[in-house]
C-alpha cells in the first residue's frame, strides 16, 4: 500500500497558490483582484499526517466557493496562539476579514484587516488590505477613516476607477464638496473614459448648482460613440431636477429615437410632461412604455384619467398585470366617470380578490358608489371597518350625508 507522501513546503506553497488563484476567481471586492492579499509566505509547517484538515486551507476553499458563513465558522473556531511560530495570522485575519466582509459584518472585518495589514510584508499586500479596510470602514459610514485607508492603498486605490469613486462620495457625506470636486478631477485625469466617475461629474456639477456646466459637460459626453441609454437618463434627471424641462424634453425625445425599446426614457419622458402640466402629452407617452412594458399601464390609465379621457383610461386599465391593481384601478376609473352602477356591479370580484373587506381604500369607495346608487344599508356596512385615520373623517362625512338623506330623501343625490 503506497504510503502518504509527507507535506513539504514547496507542495504546501503550491497548494496555496491554487487556492489564491480560485479566490482571483471567485472572490472580488470594489473590482479588485484578492491573490495579492491572500498571499501567504510559505513557512515551514509542522510534521502531520496529509489526511489532517488545515482550517485555514479549509475555510480558503469556503471563501473560493462562496460559503462566506461556514467558512466565517470555521475560522471564529480557531484561537489563534501568538506563541505558535507556525500559525499563519496575516492569512488567518485576512480570510476572516473576507468572509465577513461578504456577510457585511463590517465591523468584525476591520478588526480583521487592521490585524492583516499589521502583519503584512509586502508593500502590495498592504496596499490591498488598505483598500479592503476603506470598503469596510465606507459601509459603516465612518468616511474620515475610509479615506485614511484609501491614502494608505496608495497605487492600488489609484488604479482602480471605484477606489476614487468611493472616495468622491466619502468626501459629499462629509460635506465636504470642494475635496469631492478635487477627488474627482483626480479621478477622471487617470480614468477620463469611466462612465460612473463621468457621472458623477453630472450629478456633482448640478447638485453645485452649475446646471449649464452640467448641460455642457452632459452634452459633450453623448457624443461618444459608447453611450448607452443610462447616461441618457442621467442628463435627463439632472436637467428635470434643476426645472429646466425643454431641456431634458429635447435629451429625452432625442434619446428615445436612439433607444426606441427602451421604456425607461418613455417613462422619464412621460414624467416631464406631467412636471409642466401636460397630462394628456404625458399620458399619449405612458402608453407608449405600456406596450413595451405592461408594469407601465397602471401609470397610463392614471395619467389619462387625470386628463380627463376616461374611456382611454379603462383602456389601459386592463393591462395591468396585477390582478389587485387591476381592480382597484377599474373602480377608480368607473367612480370619476360617474357609472356608479357598473362600479357597484365589481363588489362581487373585488370580494374574490381580498379587497373587501381588506383594503379600507375600496371599501370606502364602494360605501360611496352604494350612497350615490341609494343602498345605503350596504355602505354603511362596508363603512364599519373603516379604523385609517386618513379615511376615517371622509366615512364620518358619507354616513352624515346618508343620515340626511335617510330624513329628507330630496336631499339625495
Amino acid at each position: 500500500m503506497q504510503q502518504p507522501k509527507t507535506p513539504t513546503p514547496q507542495r504546501i506553497a503550491r497548494r496555496w497558490r491554487h487556492i489564491a488563484r480560485l479566490l482571483t476567481g471567485c472572490a472580488v471586492v470594489w473590482g479588485l483582484s484578492l491573490s495579492a492579499a491572500l498571499h501567504t509566505h510559505a513557512q515551514e509547517p509542522a510534521a502531520q499526517n496529509e489526511e489532517e484538515v488545515d482550517p485555514l486551507e479549509l475555510a480558503a476553499v469556503l471563501v473560493a466557493g462562496g460559503d462566506h458563513e461556514r467558512a466565517a465558522e470555521v475560522l471564529d473556531a480557531i484561537t489563534p496562539d501568538p506563541n505558535d511560530d507556525t500559525f499563519d495570522a496575516t492569512r488567518y485575519h485576512t480570510l476572516s476579514a473576507l468572509a465577513h466582509l461578504r456577510l457585511e459584518h463590517h465591523e468584525v472585518a476591520v478588526g480583521h484587516l487592521i490585524k492583516a495589514r499589521s502583519g503584512a510584508q509586502d508593500i502590495g499586500q498592504k496596499e490591498q488590505l488598505s483598500l479592503l479596510l476603506a470598503q469596510a470602514h465606507f459601509a459603516l459610514r465612518d468616511d474620515v477613516r475610509a479615506i485614511e485607508a484609501l491614502d494608505a492603498a496608495g497605487e492600488i486605490a489609484a488604479s482602480n476607477p471605484r477606489a476614487h469613486m468611493m472616495r468622491v462620495q466619502a468626501h459629499l457625506r462629509l460635506g465636504d464638496q470642494g475635496s469631492a470636486w478635487t477627488a474627482l478631477g483626480a479621478a477622471l485625469e487617470r480614468h477620463p473614459a469611466d462612465r460612473p466617475l463621468v457621472r458623477q461629474r453630472l450629478h456633482l456639477l448640478a447638485e453645485l448648482g452649475l446646471y449649464g456646466l452640467a448641460l455642457e459637460h452632459g452634452q459633450r459626453f453623448l457624443q461618444r460613440g459608447d453611450v448607452t441609454a443610462d447616461d441618457w437618463v442621467t442628463l435627463a434627471e439632472i436637467m428635470r431636477r434643476a426645472g429646466r424641462y425643454n431641456e431634458a424634453i429635447e435629451v429625452l425625445e432625442e434619446a428615445n429615437l436612439r433607444f426606441e425599446h427602451d421604456a425607461r426614457l418613455l417613462v422619464l419622458l412621460a414624467r416631464t410632461y406631467a412636471d409642466i402640466d401636460m397630462p394628456l402629452a404625458a399620458a399619449r407617452i405612458y402608453e407608449r412604455a405600456a406596450w413595451l412594458d405592461a408594469a407601465y399601464a397602471d401609470e397610463a390609465a392614471e395619467t389619462y384619467r387625470r386628463a380627463g379621457w376616461h374611456q382611454s383610461a379603462l383602456h389601459l386599465g386592463a393591462l395591468v398585470p396585477d390582478p389587485l391593481a387591476r381592480a382597484r384601478l377599474r373602480l377608480s376609473m368607473l367612480v370619476s366617470m360617474e357609472r356608479y352602477e357598473e362600479a357597484v356591479a365589481l363588489e362581487p370580484a373585488l370580494r374574490r380578490l381580498g379587497l373587501l373587506p381588506g383594503d379600507e381604500s375600496v371599501a370606502y369607495a364602494m360605501a360611496y358608489v352604494l350612497f350615490m346608487t341609494r343602498r345605503y344599508g350596504r355602505a354603511d356596512r362596508h363603512l364599519d371597518g373603516i379604523t385609517d385615520p386618513r379615511i376615517f373623517a371622509n366615512a364620518a362625512e358619507l354616513r352624515r350625508a346618508m343620515a340626511a338623506c335617510q330624513r329628507d330623501a330630496r336631499s339625495c343625490p
